[in-house]
């Protein structure tokens, strides 16, 4: 008879060890349910904020080419084409711009801005090609990236 309680004892103790393991299974699937809502939110809030901006800063440009009587030429200056996602003006863009884009480092972004003080605005993706260090496939890339002139 003793057997028998102990034997029930041990059942019951795995019981609770099972119920306590899938508790823990249970809180942590719905912390990450809820993270992932938390951060999904924050993006959201992110992305209206950016476009809050971006409403702003064409509300300004509106406002600045009526009182000078102009038509509107909204651009996004080059420091945040990045925070739009839209490509950004190469002959705008200073040293430490340029140094975010993956592949440009310190010498290639001094030798951009040199090649610009020498030769004018680049035009043309072509442009980039009389700079050490870029050749068609950089330059292949480096069109994605940057706007060349006024194309907007």
């Amino acid at each position: 008879m003793g057997d028998f309680l102990n034997m029930n004892h041990e059942s019951k103790s795995k019981r609770d060890e099972r119920f306590t393991i899938i508790l823990i299974i249970g809180y942590i699937f719905l912390f990450l349910f809820f993270m992932q809502r938390v951060l999904y939110d924050n993006r959201e809030i992110l992305v209206q904020k950016s476009y809050d901006l971006q409403a702003d800063l064409m509300q300004f440009d509106s406002i600045i080419n009526d009182r000078q009587g102009g038509a509107s030429t909204y651009s996004i200056p080059a420091e945040f084409s990045p925070f739009f996602f839209e490509k950004m003006d190469i002959n705008e863009a200073g040293k430490e711009l340029l140094m975010t884009i993956k592949g440009i480092g310190p010498k290639l972004a001094d030798s951009i801005l040199q090649s610009r003080l020498e030769y004018g605005p680049f035009t043309k993706v072509e442009d980039l090609l009389k700079i050490k260090g870029v050749g068609s496939k950089r330059a292949k890339y480096f069109e994605t990236l940057f706007v060349f002139g006024r194309e907007k």
